[in-house]
């Protein structure tokens, strides 16, 4: 992601691995507009990309995920892929996120 905080993906997009709406192939960098400050508020200031979803944390404590969601990994209650970004929602009592990848498989934990 850039210093301002826009986030860029491209490369194989099954199951809406990018976040950019879509489910083509990205050969160069793409803005995913659904993490833009303009859309969610805040920049984003960390990232963790697994083999098939991927996750971001705003300025703000805000996580947000996409990409393959049938076992539930993408936390937002579903168990479908996203294309875009969606925000999971944390329990408000608990407000930190801790977010991890191992091998490229993307763990959080709220």
């Amino acid at each position: 992601f850039s210093a301002d905080g826009a986030v860029f993906s491209w490369g194989c997009n099954d199951a809406g691995r990018l976040g950019v709406g879509d489910m083509k192939r990205r050969s160069g960098p793409c803005l995913i507009d659904g993490l833009s400050r303009d859309a969610i508020g805040a920049p984003v200031v960390s990232i963790a990309c697994g083999l098939h979803h991927s996750l971001a944390v705003t300025a703000s404590g805000k996580l947000y995920t996409w990409g393959s969601g049938l076992s539930g990994q993408l936390g937002d209650g579903h168990r479908e892929s996203r294309s875009c970004p969606v925000q999971v929602k944390i329990d408000p009592q608990n407000d930190q996120v801790a977010v991890w990848s191992a091998r490229g498989v993307v763990h959080f934990a709220c």
